[in-house]
């Protein structure tokens, strides 16, 4: 929970920062850079379900994987462990995990944005309507 709250905090951060920037000439690089965060967050949000559906087949077609890449690809899933309940509680379960997994990424999404961010070119067309 602690970890959840300062992702939470760090994307808050990040956000207010890329909002001081974006005056008029420079909405095309946030846009950019946003697009970046959210491709990010539902990158991270897909796998947490796709590595649900891997894990959850696999036994039915004789294969075990490791579950190590799970903890490295959506470390959120620790939450799952010995969690034996009905399929509604599973699925909210795997609801907030892929929901904390979209978060986490989401930060990798803000990292990428902002080293972006200044290497971006400005149109010209941003240029002449400044007000």
């Amino acid at each position: 929970m602690i970890a959840i709250a300062i992702a939470m905090l760090l994307v808050i951060a990040t956000l207010s920062v890329l909002w001081r920037y974006s005056k008029k000439k420079q909405i095309k690089r946030l846009e950019k850079s946003l697009k970046i965060v959210f491709a990010f967050a539902g990158i991270g949000f897909v796998t947490a379900w796709l590595l649900l559906a891997v894990y959850s087949i696999a036994p039915y077609v004789s294969y075990h994987p490791s579950k190590t890449p799970l903890y490295y690809l959506c470390p959120p899933a620790i939450l799952s462990l010995g969690l034996e309940a009905s399929l509604l509680v599973s699925l909210f379960v795997w609801l907030v995990i892929g929901i904390a997994n979209a978060l986490l990424y989401s930060i990798a999404g803000m990292v990428v944005g902002a080293v972006m961010f200044p290497l971006w070119k400005l149109d010209s067309a941003s240029l002449t309507t400044e007000n």
